[in-house]
């Protein structure tokens, strides 16, 4: 799910065909007259999150223009990454009354909290095809006919964020006293629905026999996220770096809502300043 951007308009869009489709396909029997389903653009809104929670409201008007009234009407909602279960929720029924309108609304919620860490990280960081089951149930004539029905979709969930780099080409040493800083810095993308929350990046630097510095930043996410990393080297071991070939490793870890994403660099050394 692409969130934000055209992408999300794309999945809410699929969401309502496959609930106009089940509708339509269950109820039009029942009602035995014209059967519409529309979704009011006030009432859907791009996904929130509230806390952990990713919350996506989806209202349905539906107007029953046939001869008897519909009730219990009730849509269910399961999302599933393979076998997990992402989030399986149930709208409250509703009676539409024949030749009536009536609204249902459907509050998807995925609880980040619920996830184990390897799910938790593959929605944050990873884009993954989720499995989408959808089905309508509701009767009339009194309760003593009903009808249900269900359908499956795929829907791409894209990551909330996205096309994280460390640029190690573009380093830099700062003398700082008796030591040296080295900076390097770093960048990713983010969703509209995290803007204003925060990231946070703890890094460390080392040789094959030793850890030589370590880097902690964190930021407020917008759009495009630009920071650096610095690590406070001693100047004996910057002396030493300079003039000798190293291979370092620079590791670091990505954390949001809960989720880490880890990535590793490698830093030739060796030469002039």
């Amino acid at each position: 799910m692409r969130w934000g951007l055209l992408g999300v308009r794309l999945s809410i869009v699929a969401v309502h065909l496959v609930i106009a489709a089940i509708i339509v396909m269950s109820l039009l029997p029942l009602a035995t007259g014209m059967l519409e389903v529309s979704f009011p653009d006030e009432g859907t809104g791009e996904p929130t999150v509230d806390g952990n929670r990713v919350i996506l409201t989806v209202p349905v008007d539906i107007t029953n223009g046939g001869y008897f009234d519909i009730q219990g009407l009730t849509v269910k909602f399961k999302i599933a990454d393979g076998t997990t279960v992402l989030t399986e929720q149930s709208s409250v029924p509703v009676d539409v009354l024949a030749g009536q309108k009536g609204r249902l609304d459907l509050s998807i919620v995925v609880d980040l909290d619920d996830l184990d860490d390897a799910d938790l990280r593959s929605l944050v960081f990873n884009a993954t095809v989720l499995d989408l089951e959808v089905g309508v149930e509701a009767g009339y004539s009194l309760g003593l006919v009903k009808a249900s029905i269900s359908a499956d979709q795929e829907m791409t969930w894209e990551p909330m964020v996205s096309r994280a780099d460390i640029d190690v080409t573009n380093i830099q040493w700062v003398s700082n006293g008796t030591n040296v800083d080295l900076l390097i810095p770093y960048h990713f993308e983010a969703s509209e629905i995290i803007h204003g929350k925060s990231m946070s990046v703890q890094a460390r630097i080392a040789n094959s026999t030793a850890v030589l510095g370590t880097a902690s930043e964190s930021m407020t996410i917008g759009g495009s996220n630009d920071g650096e990393l610095r690590f406070v080297i001693p100047q004996e071991t910057f002396l030493w770096l300079q003039a000798h070939p190293e291979t370092l490793i620079l590791g670091a870890d990505l954390s949001l809502m809960g989720a880490t994403m880890h990535m590793d660099r490698v830093i030739e050394t060796g030469g002039s300043a």
